[in-house]
């Protein structure tokens, strides 16, 4: 199985379980209201009709010598004899409010473990049926379900806030089984539906409240190194819960149910004992600012909640009647579950430093003051008489007092800093000159510099590094080592600061979260014990990273709290710098876009304009390969005019044969939209379309070399604008050059005209002709033939061109070749692969160096 598939089945497990468990905690109070309704008698009852001594202070099982108490087993009512619950519950049932009952009770026989408290084996008593109010419910159930349905909703939240991570699956399913034990107590003792769903739960606590203690805040090193142990510290729990199940409705033994339940109340009490423990330990022990303080945390939330429970549980399981109401022990419990969920969804540091100093200032404050108004009253008393009855004096005095009170209270917190919290005082010194200095700093580099020089004197023993994004390589690097650790903005460990407010604690790395400990290679390169992200919610801005201590002490929670103030003070510094800076930016753009335009409107000539185009755009991106692409209107293929590849351009990659073939730019043509991607190298790729009029002149396309610069969106936007502005001047210039190609041919054309008017001889004028038409036309050869009248035969009188001699005075078959075919059908020819042609006249090559492609044969026909 996949480690993806197993946690997957894990959030589904623990998911399942808590809506199971959530079913059964709603139908409690259907059930409990149910039985509300029935005759009481004035008791509660175990499995097999065993009182159970628990109650109200008022009822038959409590006091000094109650009627009836654990063991005493109910055999008959009003002497028919009763085994089960429903028939003592039937037997009842007729019953009014103030009936006397006779029970038949029995003790337990001699031989087993479960002692007699009573002379007599079997008696008899008689009780009133007594109203069940509505405080005893609230003390009985009330009190209880509220409590368990706190807990659950609090381990329900945490799952949801955070699924996928083991400390979340078990709080929740520890949180789960705690209010099921808590909620469905009441059922036990009544109806028993649920009795083996609380015997279920009671047996499941202890061994997860110790998983949880052995993973978090972190995980304890044997269970790191054999993960499978945490399974077996539900073994003990579970192993009694089997006990307790078998032997919870026994006909033979009715009365040794209690046995494992005693169990279980002890094991409960001994992994409280052994959380706290843990909790104590890793408060002392861990490295870890972080865990220390979350341990903390932890460690008074359980003494808070679970002192009162131990108290309650050790006693009991050794059967030792503990006269405690169920207010002390229960509403505790809910510290817990707010500590270990506040630890789990908030993880960061707390300002333990200023809690205490603001605390204890106020607390010494206000216990001289009402000091000094007891014996002010006792002065005045003393002097004057009573004052009690002199609303004016009593008035006076309080406001003096009022009136003193902020003056006193800030000598005394500055007293008390001075005495117990000098370092702390310290920091927060400089961090108000922080403050002052950074409110002058209008720059990128000014703001660094500031926060350095400020995070080296609040921890002088660590090495501090920035890390700043590079707008134009898409990458965050060290400001004051730019030979470190480099992380692209793409990078799993930015995207995790991106989301993360507060500290984040590298130094015990089994205290990880799981984002970080997938990128674990990542996280060490930095070399770093301490990661402060400076993100404002939008972006990450930057972090802080601190290497560890020269002297390998720990990091101090005043020194992690100064350092996430600086980073958290530093946002404004860096979002004002990052205005200016895209400010500035948006200017330079501008004014780059503005000359461009400029120089496109003076350019003329083809050449110089491709090498403008190029040389803005490199201003724009910072390129060293640059490509245009056109595409010929007539042919429709695409074909290469301007080819720089790293800084060189290379000529004879370019011109009107270099056809391109790359699909990409084809799409960009003929779709006439942007595409970015990422070549088969992983290097950032762009092309866009040269849009001037209803169809696209053809694509520039560039990328970068290096894989880890990538291509911004405003970069994308600026492509866009300034291939629009090139399409523009190149389609003015092609279309100047075709129109100044039209007026040449006009020209040539009107020469032969005036040619054929004024020449008299035939000679001049078949090569006026001729030579006319190549300089029209561009090409390399050319002939002239006109066909003998005796034979029908064509004849050369005119050739020009490499294979040129010896074709005057040559002869053509009638039909043959390109040319006698266009002579015989009196249609044009054009062909541009004549090697392909069956027509062609082969041997007009033969003997030369020179081979024709392309052949254009016009036939002159007599009007």
């Amino acid at each position: 199985m996949t480690p993806q598939r197993y946690s997957q089945l894990r959030v589904s497990m623990v998911g399942l379980l808590l809506l199971i468990g959530s079913i059964i905690y709603i139908l409690l109070p259907f059930s409990a209201l149910r039985w509300v309704q029935t005759p009481f008698l004035g008791f509660f009852i175990d499995p097999n009709l065993v009182v159970n001594d628990s109650g109200e202070s008022t009822w038959v099982t409590q006091g000094d010598e109650p009627i009836l108490s654990y063991p005493d087993r109910i055999t008959a009512v009003d002497n028919q004899p009763v085994t089960t619950q429903e028939a003592y519950q039937a037997a009842l049932a007729e019953k009014q409010l103030g009936d006397t009952v006779q029970l038949t009770l029995t003790q337990p026989p001699a031989g087993i473990d479960i002692p007699s408290n009573r002379p007599d084996a079997e008696r008899t008593v008689q009780l009133p049926l007594i109203p069940f109010t509505n405080l005893n419910f609230w003390n009985q159930f009330g009190l209880f379900y509220l409590t368990g349905f706190i807990l659950l909703i609090i381990g329900v939240w945490t799952f949801w806030m955070r699924p996928k991570s083991e400390p979340a699956q078990i709080f929740a399913l520890f949180m789960a089984f705690s209010a099921l034990a808590a909620g469905t107590l009441f059922n036990m003792l009544t109806t028993h539906e649920f009795s083996r769903v609380w015997l279920l739960s009671l047996s499941l606590t202890p061994g997860f409240g110790i998983w949880l203690a052995a993973i978090f805040p972190q995980e304890m090193r044997f269970v790191d190194k054999y993960p499978r142990s945490k399974w077996a510290l539900l073994l003990p729990g579970v192993a009694v819960g089997i006990w307790a199940q078998l032997w919870l409705y026994d006909p033979v033994n009715a009365w040794q149910y209690a046995i494992p339940w005693r169990t279980l109340f002890l094991l409960n009490g001994v992994a409280i004992l052994i959380s706290l423990l843990m909790m104590g330990y890793r408060g002392y022990k861990s490295s870890s600012p972080l865990v220390r303080q979350q341990a903390h945390i932890i460690l008074v939330g359980s003494l808070l909640a679970f002192t009162p429970l131990i108290f309650f549980f050790i006693p009991i399981s050794q059967m030792i009647d503990v006269a405690l109401p169920s207010a002390f022990y229960i509403p505790p419990l809910v510290i817990y579950p707010l500590a270990i969920g506040y630890t789990i969804i908030r993880y960061r540091l707390l300002d333990i430093d200023l809690v205490l100093r603001r605390s204890l200032s106020y607390a010494v404050m206000t216990g001289l003051l009402l000091g000094a108004f007891v014996l002010l009253v006792i002065g005045f008393t003393n002097t004057f008489g009573a004052i009690t009855n002199n609303p004016v004096l009593l008035s006076l005095i309080i406001l003096t007092l009022v009136l003193l009170f902020n003056p006193l209270r800030s000598r005394l917190q500055t007293a008390i800093d001075q005495l117990f919290f000098r370092e702390p005082v310290t920091l927060d010194k400089l961090l108000r000159s922080y403050n002052r200095e950074l409110t002058t700093a209008v720059n990128t580099d000014q703001v660094a510099n500031i926060l350095l020089k400020y995070v080296s004197s609040g921890v002088p023993e660590a090495t501090p590094h920035l890390f700043l994004p590079d707008t134009q390589m898409n990458y965050y690097s060290s400001y004051n080592n730019h030979s470190s650790e480099r992380l692209n903005v793409e990078s799993p460990l930015v995207a995790y600061m991106r989301q993360t407010n507060g500290v984040i604690d590298l130094t015990e790395k089994r205290a990880w979260p799981d984002s970080l400990s997938q990128q674990s290679e990542t996280v060490q390169a930095l070399n770093a014990a301490v990661l402060v992200p400076i993100n404002n919610g939008r972006e990450l801005l930057g972090w802080l990273s601190l290497s560890q201590k020269k002297s390998r002490q720990y990091f101090r929670p005043s020194e992690i709290n100064y350092i996430s103030s600086l980073a958290d003070q530093s946002l404004i510094g860096l979002e004002r710098a990052n205005v200016i800076r895209r400010l500035e930016t948006r200017v330079s753009e501008l004014d780059m876009l503005s000359q461009f335009s400029q120089a496109l409107n003076f350019t003329i000539d083809f050449d110089a304009l491709l090498e403008l185009v190029f040389t803005n755009f490199q201003r724009l991106l910072g390129i060293d390969d640059f490509f245009i692409s056109l595409r010929d209107k007539t042919t429709k293929q695409i074909y290469t005019v301007f080819y720089l590849e790293n800084g060189e351009r290379f000529e004879e990659k370019e011109g009107a044969d270099q056809v391109v073939t790359d699909p990409n730019i084809h799409q960009v043509v003929n779709m006439g939209q942007m595409v970015v991607k990422e070549d088969d190298y992983g290097r950032s790729w762009i092309a866009a379309p040269l849009n001037a009029g209803a169809e696209p002149l053809g694509a520039i396309h560039t990328f970068y070399r290096d894989p880890d610069h990538k291509i911004r969106a405003r970069q994308q936007q600026l492509f866009t604008v300034f291939a629009d502005r090139a399409a523009t001047a190149l389609d003015r210039i092609v279309t100047s050059h075709h129109l100044k190609e039209r007026a040449q041919q006009l020209e040539i054309m009107n020469e032969v005209t005036f040619s054929l008017a004024s020449t008299k001889e035939v000679e001049p004028l078949l090569e006026l002709i001729l030579d006319k038409a190549m300089e029209l036309l561009d090409t390399e050869a050319g002939t002239f033939m006109i066909s003998v009248e005796a034979s029908g035969e064509l004849e050369f009188r005119v050739a020009r061109g490499p294979a040129s001699d010896g074709l005057v005075g040559q002869r053509l078959p009638l039909g043959a070749g390109l040319a006698g075919t266009a002579a015989q059908t009196g249609r044009a020819i054009l062909v541009n692969q004549v090697q392909d042609d069956k027509r062609w006249f082969a041997k007009v090559d033969a003997g030369s160096d020179f081979h024709s492609q392309s052949i254009l044969t016009v036939p002159l026909i007599r009007q």
